[in-house]
């Protein structure tokens, strides 16, 4: 075989992971599978490469601009995601997170340098997650009680997932060293106040809120409850929300 045809067939393989991977994922790119899509033997896959780290390697080189790279990267991050949401950040190694995403720990640093910069996209997609729930809302009917229900509940879940969320504890931990991880972490609390305080703005110009409510003051007083009690008490978080929620409409509500 001369040097054209091996750079065919090389060629050939890489579009064959490339589809499989955007059509069944990651865990669909075995040598066994690309293979018998490429109608060649293992030996000849092993002529060009020497594992399947070595293909995703020379994937990510020739993907840089295409969408399979990209879909790759986004589904590391949302398997490293659920890990920060679910455990603290120094019981979760790379290699985990390499098993949920379906690939080996080399692989993974093809793509990223470690776990802060894993967790620094993390905290990206809640700000992301919080932005997309602001737009549900605005989009439905004001229900005092069913729409602060469902940010006290983001503030601890993900995505409707049901693992208590660490990933303000995880940020926190991180913030101390890490600039980036300090910033998005400002930026997260940020909006998420900000969303607090549109919803009592909200309650009052639709008259289910008393007038001289402070939007403000009530955004702040929420968010500590939901920072504090979500982060040193994760498991009783959603049974003092309610209680929390009682109060509070019983102090606002119009009569």
């Amino acid at each position: 075989m001369n040097d054209k045809d091996m750079d065919k067939d090389k060629e050939r393989i890489i579009a064959a992971a490339l589809e499989m991977m955007r059509t069944e994922g990651i865990k669909s790119v075995s040598v066994s599978n690309i293979a018998a899509r490429c109608h060649i033997s293992k030996s000849t896959f092993y002529k060009h490469f020497s594992s399947k780290e070595d293909l995703i390697g020379a994937m990510r080189r020739q993907s840089d601009n295409l969408d399979g790279f990209h879909s790759v990267r986004e589904h590391i991050v949302l398997k490293a995601h659920e890990h920060f949401a679910s455990q603290t950040f120094d019981a979760i190694d790379m290699d985990s997170i390499a098993r949920s995403a379906g690939l080996k720990r080399t692989a993974i640093y093809g793509y990223f340098s470690g776990k802060e910069e894993l967790l620094e996209l993390s905290l990206q997609r809640e700000l992301n997650n919080r932005m997309q729930l602001r737009t549900a809302l605005e989009e439905i009917p004001f229900d005092r009680a069913a729409h602060m229900e469902r940010m006290i509940e983001y503030a601890v879940h993900f995505s409707s997932k049901a693992d208590n969320n660490m990933m303000f504890h995880n940020a926190l931990y991180l913030a101390q060293d890490n600039i980036r991880i300090k910033a998005l972490l400002h930026e997260l609390w940020g909006y998420s106040q900000t969303l607090l305080e549109l919803y009592f703005e909200r309650g009052i110009a639709e008259g289910i809120f008393r007038r001289e409510t402070d939007a403000r003051q009530l955004s702040q007083m929420v968010f500590s409850y939901c920072v504090g009690v979500g982060v040193v008490y994760p498991g009783r978080y959603m049974e003092l929300g309610k209680r929390f929620m009682e109060t509070l409409f019983g102090e606002i509500c119009q009569a």
